[in-house]
């Protein structure tokens, strides 16, 4: 199968998720034949009602599956690092739980926790994956249940029946394998983690990563040989393949360009397992390292296809995505004034960024940066 091929196959799971969406809201449209009151305002305000019970099934079922996924994580020996629900993040910063804010394409809310320790190469994992969707399921068919109990009044059982439907939805969504544009669902890091002993050594990896960077860390201050670059077979998971991902990243930190440029471009050449959401920060580094570089029209203009533009635009509050488009502005465009209204922007963000030490690294390419434009 070729890249371009692949693409496509990859972004055509994108449709599932507004596809399974649709549940609650096939709920509510049954539901209508129902409606308490007869009169037209009357039933608009129950449909309105229905609606915004759906916003909220949708909220509390992510509230669950984070929780499902804490709650059995540390049932298998980990410890909390991060809770995150929608843009806001709950981290654990050396002891004291600090409110941040991240967005992060395709993720409705995530626990990122610290693992144990390595044994014969091996960490438990099934239950990390699965406590979500295990915790989904049981409180939907609990939705379930109260639903048929309070079946005489219409508010509250719809409530719980809509509540039910999201939550199944979060079962199927999360549970059967699947790739969607941005992000690989939880059935299907596990079905990798299960086949590849380097997809475990990158999950362990990838976790304590998190954790040292919760701490204050710097990729850079990292070893270098901890982000191995996996086998070509490895190279095809989203989860080994993070490894390489991160090397591309500690070269950025490390001001490595030119090794951080060729590593990025033979990954874009590539066919591998790496998820959209990486990819699309790749880019955002690659765009970086040439707009720093040769500083060429065509180069950026391959780079910045539509794909990676939608992606920047959902992403337009992300550091990262908020430096290269400073940089963008100021060394390709040479438009200060916007430059200026970019680097407020990225100040704002970075106020309330979970880890200030991406933050310095961030800060540290804007300079490098910047000293270029006076030249």
């Amino acid at each position: 199968m070729n890249k371009e091929k692949n693409n496509k196959q990859k972004n055509s799971f994108g449709v599932i998720p507004m596809t399974i969406s649709l549940a609650p809201c096939i709920f509510v449209i049954l539901s209508m034949k129902n409606l308490p009151s007869e009169t037209l305002v009357g039933k608009i305000f129950s449909i309105a009602l229905l609606l915004f019970y759906i916003k909220i099934a949708g909220d509390l079922n992510t509230l669950i599956h984070v929780a499902g996924t804490s709650l059995f994580g540390l049932l298998s020996g980990y410890k909390v690092c991060s809770f995150q629900i929608g843009k806001f993040i709950l981290i654990n910063e050396n002891g004291k739980f600090k409110v941040k804010r991240k967005y992060v394409v395709g993720v409705a809310g995530k626990c990122s926790m610290i693992p144990p320790e390595l044994k014969n190469g091996k960490v438990p994992f099934v239950l990390y994956y699965l406590g979500g969707i295990i915790l989904n399921f049981i409180m939907g068919i609990l939705f379930f249940y109260f639903y048929k109990l309070y079946k005489d009044s219409f508010y509250i059982s719809s409530f719980f029946g809509i509540s039910g439907v999201t939550g199944i939805m979060y079962v199927v969504l999360n549970g059967i394998p699947l790739k969607f544009t941005y992000m690989d669902n939880n059935g299907y890091k596990l079905m990798e983690v299960c086949k590849s002993p380097e997809a475990v050594k990158a999950f362990w990896i990838q976790l304590n990563t998190e954790e040292q960077l919760a701490k204050g860390a710097r990729l850079r201050d990292l070893p270098s040989e901890t982000f191995f670059l996996p086998s070509d077979e490895g190279m095809k998971t989203g989860t080994a393949s993070t490894m390489a991902v991160y090397r591309c990243c500690q070269l950025m930190d490390m001001h490595e360009f030119s090794d951080a440029y060729q590593l990025m471009n033979a990954l874009s050449e590539m066919e591998t397992g790496i998820v959209g959401y990486n990819k699309n920060l790749l880019n955002c580094d690659r765009i970086y390292c040439e707009l720093i570089g040769e500083n060429r029209k065509d180069v950026l203009d391959n780079i910045l296809d539509k794909s990676q533009k939608a992606f920047m635009f959902r992403m337009k509050n992300f550091i990262s995505v908020l430096r290269t488009e400073y940089v963008y502005a100021l060394l390709f465009e040479k438009d200060f004034e916007k430059a200026q209204k970019i680097k407020s922007d990225f100040e704002k963000a970075a106020e309330k960024y979970p880890h200030q030490s991406s933050v310095e690294s961030e800060r540290d390419l804007i300079k490098i940066a910047e000293s270029l434009s006076l030249r």
